[in-house]
Order: structure tokens, then C-alpha cells, then sequence
């Protein structure tokens, strides 16, 4: 049994292929680009295109493929970093205190 695109068919006209940006045909099982000097395969995870160009991106079909996590929060952040981190002041703290100049050129607070 193919597994079901949870997309519509509008939607799923307007995919294209992530390399060549050419139209996708549904195979059944994948999408397939229709330019010939590409024909790039591309799975559906649980009713979802994975439409990666792998060449150019940090991620892999088959990280989706195995269900790897794809998000970036606290990834091998070591102490020291934590710790510089938190001795660098964030930038809404920078601009809280800065001196304005009235329509005078007079500094206030």
C-alpha cells in the first residue's frame, strides 16, 4: 500500500523539485522530478514530502527518514559555553540604559 500525501492536490500541484525547481510527479511511494536530467526521488515520511536538497542543506533525507531529531536548541553546548554565555549581556539589556538626546542636544536618562 502507498502511503497517503496528507497535502491536497492544489498543494501538491505547486511543489517543486528543491534542485532544479522543476514539477513533481507522485510515484506511489515518492515524488519524482519530471525534468529528466535530474529524476531526483524524494520519500513521503508519514504523509509528508521530505523535499531536501541535500547539496545544500545541513540536513538529510535521512535524518527525516529515521526520525532524528532536525532542531539546533542546546546540541553539545558545553560548561564553558554556558557560562560565556551567560556572562554576555543580551542585547535587549544593552539598549534598556541608553541616553537620549532631548530636541535640546541635552542628555537625560
Amino acid at each position: 500500500m502507498y502511503p497517503q500525501i496528507r497535502i491536497s492536490h492544489t498543494i501538491r500541484e505547486l511543489l517543486r523539485c528543491p534542485i532544479c525547481h522543476a514539477k513533481l510527479k507522485y510515484m506511489g511511494i515518492n515524488l519524482e522530478c519530471k525534468n529528466s536530467e535530474c529524476a531526483t526521488h524524494f520519500p513521503i515520511e508519514d504523509g509528508i514530502p521530505v523535499l531536501i536538497n541535500e547539496q545544500s542543506s545541513v540536513f538529510s533525507i535521512e535524518d527525516f527518514i529515521s526520525h532524528r531529531k532536525t532542531f539546533f536548541a542546546n546540541i553539545n553546548e558545553n560548561k564553558l559555553k554556558k557560562y560565556v554565555r551567560y556572562l554576555i549581556p543580551k542585547i535587549s539589556n544593552n539598549i534598556q540604559r541608553l541616553p537620549v538626546r532631548s530636541l535640546h542636544g541635552s542628555l537625560r536618562m
